[in-house]
């Protein structure tokens, strides 16, 4: 996918870039809501896949169209949080909207129904992620990232490896491995020859 997007991009001002895709996402979910299934289309799960990756681009307009889309699925286990999503969208009420959808079940403030948690973060994780890049003023983007790390704090252990793997998966694809595997690094760390070989020219924060 990246290297298609990539291609197209080439020479393109990226913010004209971000603005085509997010009219092209608008278009595909125009589309979507007039089945009343999105899950029987053609090559649903690949439609999903790439809604998991454009989540993760730190571009609000493209973020809040690949949202839109996903909701367009009607997954209950997510509807109840439509509003919530939304309110994080918005620049203006991220900050508050990270303190009201609490995830935090040590405090007991958890507004996320078990049976509804792993749908729900599934989309949170990957979307955070985005919000860590999504650009603005620079006051404003450190006070954000450190109110996603502070949120972060609320996940479970196996929630919050999701998340590193999320953040670390640029740098997982270029040595070859899907997990963190923290014994495999500490070999390839010590490695020099072989680390010295690899291209992180080929990194991408955006992954796929």
């Amino acid at each position: 996918m990246y290297e298609l997007l990539e291609s197209f991009a080439r020479g393109m001002d990226i913010d004209a870039f971000w603005a085509i895709m997010s009219e092209a996402i608008d278009q595909v979910n125009d589309v979507y809501s007039k089945f009343s299934d999105a899950k029987s289309v053609y090559m649903e799960s690949k439609i999903h896949e790439t809604y998991d990756h454009l989540l993760i681009v730190g571009n609000d307009m493209v973020q809040k169209a690949a949202i839109a889309c996903i909701f367009s699925y009607k997954d209950k286990s997510l509807l109840p949080y439509k509003e919530n999503f939304e309110r994080l969208l918005d620049e203006k009420s991220f900050r508050e909207q990270l303190v009201l959808f609490s995830i935090n079940e040590e405090e007991g403030v958890c507004v996320v129904h078990e049976d509804h948690r792993s749908a729900v973060m599934h989309i949170l994780l990957r979307f955070l992620y985005g919000k860590l890049w999504a650009l603005t003023k620079r006051n404003v983007v450190e006070s954000r990232r450190a109110a996603i790390f502070r949120y972060l704090g609320g996940c479970r252990t196996y929630e919050l490896l999701e998340f590193l793997k999320i953040l670390f998966a640029p740098i997982l694809d270029v040595i070859g491995t899907s997990d963190i595997d923290y014994n495999k690094m500490e070999i390839l760390c010590n490695d020099k020859e072989s680390l010295f070989k690899m291209d992180f020219a080929k990194v991408n924060r955006y992954g796929g």
